[in-house]
């Protein structure tokens, strides 16, 4: 798409929004050539989330044996490995979605884009979701999130999108010193 657009719209004015405007700016001027690109920032405010850290695996499935019926959880895995061997620790309905759920299970990756909700109480899913999938599930209380990239977790944790005064509980990845 950074290729396509100012090719096709070269003498149209464009306007690109992004919530991680520092990765993709060097991008956008490299595609758009010697053009004067203005950049418009508005005040950062998290205060719709409630932030909790979380280290390791078995801190999620123990967090999800307590989980009410009524409240649902989106949890990002680092690959599909570590989400299928997830999967088998959950004991309650869930789903991994992958880059493989678009081509073997199409009806589930169609059905998701179109209603916007979790068709069971905890997914898990691959990057494969982080960027351009809107996610309006009033039941969606939780967010987690592997990682350390905070342009990544801004993704992850914007699939959610949040109505005025709604909150959300998100879990960021906080590694031992042995990891790091």
């Amino acid at each position: 798409l950074l290729q396509r657009v100012p090719q096709v719209f070269r003498k149209a004015a464009r306007i690109y929004l992004t919530a991680t405007p520092d990765p993709i700016q060097d991008a956008l001027l490299s595609v758009e050539g010697n053009e004067v690109l203005r950049k418009f920032s508005w005040p950062t405010d998290y205060s719709q989330f409630d932030l909790f850290f979380y280290q390791s695996q078995e801190d999620i499935v123990r967090f999800l044996q307590s989980l009410p019926n009524d409240e649902k959880v989106l949890i990002f895995v680092p690959s599909i490995s570590s989400g299928e061997a997830m999967l088998r620790q959950i004991e309650k309905p869930c789903r991994l979605i992958t880059a493989r759920t678009k081509e073997r299970e199409p009806d589930v990756w169609t059905g998701l884009l179109e209603s916007q909700v979790l068709d069971r109480q905890i997914v898990l899913a691959t990057s494969t979701i982080d960027a351009g999938v809107s996610i309006i599930d009033p039941n969606l209380n939780h967010i987690f999130c592997y990682g350390t990239d905070p342009a990544a977790v801004l993704q992850q944790v914007g699939r959610k999108r949040l109505r005025a005064g709604e909150r959300l509980r998100l879990y960021v990845w906080s590694p031992s010193r042995q990891k790091l």
